[in-house]
């Protein structure tokens, strides 16, 4: 698999073109909820199918079965085989395929083919939403959901057409050249053409190490800052992130050449060479959870206070109004206060996004500083978060407490071990070493320091 790497640059956009970017952005989450209830009305019919009924039950079978011997067995007889061909093939008549998932959404996007084209439907629509039902229904994804107002965030192309990047003679191209001044052009049949000047940063030495570099896909990012919709260009490049360097010419993060033993869980990564260990805290720390709680309580109050023929008498919402025989969905009157305090909130959630990442990097690039060959527990982060909370809770109820209402999945979410781990596959890989190795160990948390004992276990694996 060939490397890529990511560049944004901002773009230079007027009023009238953010309010025409704001409806394409609109118009295409409109397509893809209704794409995704098509779609999930057609998976229902299908499931309830006799044969997929006996092709699932099969399969799933041969995926209980404990004993790894056996269910190799299982995997391998004519039985099995068979089921899976079928499924394939019920899947295939049903339009569940990658190239289905593209068409069906030009056919449902075709009355905005005007300002929407269809390189714009397959990218941002169609591609998306297979991928999540391919995490639906063969991975650990539970469901699909649908996109709420404002809720999309980006558009694409593969830069051939509808979105793409043009120099000054307004002549399309996939490599910039430094020095150049740039556009991106949203071009469509009817609708009105938007070209948007890159500001593109020369002082911005990683910028300029790969902006002459060949890029595949075109994105169109929409960030919320300070209650403002901002537009950002994103380029997929095929080429390896370059190497950061400081005024001097000196190598910004440099890779060791240890081998190393890393355990890693929710809260912690524990690195070793065999002689030094050091334990890195993935803790983060939340300064600002007082000030998010009573945004979401101001945002509670002012929205019962504005829709309160929504809500039971008990404070429950409704499930829907019946008018003349009919179920209707909920309509919302959000007050200013209610969406100044959202823009409030969602510009706080942003930046604690920002320095979670900017985390992870700085953890990332100190554990490559000391070695190469890196050995990690293959840890499953989400049973991990939950046992945790389990045992926090049994030990509130010991002292007569009450249970935390803490989810165990935001240990995941604030502390991102899994992001870590991914950094540096990532990041070993671009510089060409191999990738990060995992490997499955048992743990008895009885042993004195046992993450710094399974550290440095991993080193002999």
């Amino acid at each position: 698999m060939s490397i890529v790497s990511i560049i944004t640059i901002p773009l230079k956009t007027e009023k009238w073109q953010e309010d025409i970017l704001a409806k394409r952005f609109e118009t295409c989450r409109i397509i893809y909820n209704t794409m995704l209830s098509e779609r999930l009305k057609t998976l229902e019919k299908m499931k309830e199918s006799e044969e997929y009924k006996r092709c699932m039950d099969i399969i799933r079978r041969t995926y209980e079965e404990e004993d790894t011997k056996k269910r190799k067995q299982l995997k391998s007889s004519p039985e099995y085989k068979k089921a899976v061909s079928d499924r394939k093939q019920i899947m295939f008549d049903n339009g569940f395929t990658d190239f289905s998932f593209r068409s069906i959404s030009c056919v449902h996007a075709k009355h905005f083919s005007d300002v929407v084209p269809t390189n714009v439907v397959t990218r941002t629509i169609g591609i998306p939403m297979w991928t999540a039902f391919q995490r639906m229904l063969f991975g650990d994804g539970k469901s699909v959901h649908f996109k709420k107002e404002g809720s999309l965030r980006s558009i694409a192309t593969n830069g051939i057409s509808g979105i793409r990047v043009v120099d000054e003679n307004g002549i399309s191209t996939r490599q910039m050249e430094k020095g150049k001044k740039y556009y991106c052009v949203y071009s469509s049949k009817k609708g009105k053409n938007i070209k948007m000047p890159l500001l593109t940063d020369h002082k911005d030495r990683f910028l300029m190490d790969m902006i002459d570099k060949e890029f595949r896909v075109v994105r169109i990012i929409r960030k919320r800052v300070n209650g403002k919709d901002c537009y950002i260009l994103q380029l997929t490049l095929l080429a390896a992130p370059a190497i950061k360097h400081d005024a001097d010419g000196n190598e910004i993060h440099p890779i060791g050449d240890k081998k190393l033993g890393i355990y890693i869980d929710t809260v912690s990564v524990t690195v070793t060479d065999g002689e030094n260990t050091v334990t890195i805290d993935l803790r983060f720390e939340n300064d600002r959870e007082e000030e998010i709680r009573d945004l979401y309580r101001y945002m509670d109050t002012s929205k019962r206070i504005s829709n309160a023929e929504n809500f039971n008498e008990d404070g429950t919402i409704k499930k829907g109004l019946i008018e003349q025989g009919r179920k209707i969905p909920l309509k919302w009157n959000y007050s200013h206060g209610y969406i100044a305090a959202r823009d409030q909130l969602a510009n706080i959630k942003r930046i604690q996004a920002e320095q979670r990442k900017i985390r992870a990097n700085i953890i990332a690039n100190s554990i490559l500083g000391m070695g190469s060959d890196i050995r990690i527990n293959d840890y499953s982060f989400q049973i991990a978060a939950h046992r945790r909370k389990l045992i926090e809770d049994e030990k509130l109820t010991k002292d007569g407490k009450n249970k935390s209402k803490k989810k165990g999945g935001k240990n995941i979410i604030d502390n991102a071990p899994a992001t870590i781990v991914t950094l540096l596959d990532t990041k070993l890989k671009a510089r060409g070493y191999d990738g990060v190795k995992k490997y499955k160990i048992s743990v008895d948390k009885a042993i004195d320091d046992y993450k710094t004992y399974y550290a440095k276990q991993l080193l002999d694996k």
